[in-house]
């Protein structure tokens, strides 16, 4: 599994910004910095580039427009927490991409994932979709998610999360290799909940307030 953890120094003062108490405008604000930057390094991953056919500028000249392959892709947030992350990682695509949301939620006793929420459309799936969730603790919820998106079809899957656990990328890397997975950065340790550590907390309830 590629997994590229940034190096940009932009990503990783917003990072440290949000391991701390921050209001509700200053944590989505930051968000969509760290996944400005994760999503710009994603997408330039993950599509090729040709020339197009000929187009007319505004100086009534022709010039070559460029094509990406593919031509279609697909954004899912995993509920509630991912949905901080879509603004930016549709101003990053080279084209307007359907968004299809999926609700996963860790069940507190055995930390297991339990989906509530499906609105995968049952048509065929488009060959590259995009997972986004801000943080990837055991692995346990992304797993899953990985599973269900799987299933549906595309042919490449592109994980973004803000930042994840060396436990969890290794997890990810030995039930799916062929997944990239982009981070803003890695914590080594759980605590006995597991959340991260330091971490974020519990982003969701953070956003929302709950």
């Amino acid at each position: 599994m590629p997994v590229t953890v940034s190096s940009h120094p932009t990503v990783k003062v917003r990072i440290d910004k949000l391991r701390q108490k921050l209001s509700y405008g200053d944590m989505r604000s930051t968000i969509a910095d760290i996944t400005n930057i994760l999503a710009s390094d994603a997408v330039a991953s993950s599509f090729s580039m040709s020339r197009g056919p000929d187009a007319r500028s505004i100086m009534n000249t022709n010039y070559p427009t460029t094509k990406v392959s593919p031509s279609e892709a697909a954004i899912v947030p995993i509920l509630r927490s991912g949905l901080s992350m879509v603004d930016a990682v549709e101003a990053m695509l080279p084209f307007p991409a359907p968004v299809h949301h999926l609700g996963m939620f860790r069940e507190a006793t055995s930390l297991s994932p339990v989906e509530y929420y499906n609105r995968l459309p049952p048509n065929e799936a488009p060959p590259l979709v995009f997972i986004i969730d801000p943080v990837i603790a055991t692995a346990g919820t992304m797993s899953a998610a990985l599973q269900t998106v799987h299933e549906w079809g595309p042919e490449k899957i592109v994980v973004i999360s803000l930042i994840a656990s060396t436990r969890g990328l290794q997890e990810i890397s030995r039930l799916y290799p062929d997944v990239s997975v982009f981070v803003g950065a890695t914590d080594n340790d759980l605590d006995d909940n597991g959340y991260l550590i330091p971490g974020l907390g519990d982003v969701g309830s953070r956003l929302f307030s709950v």
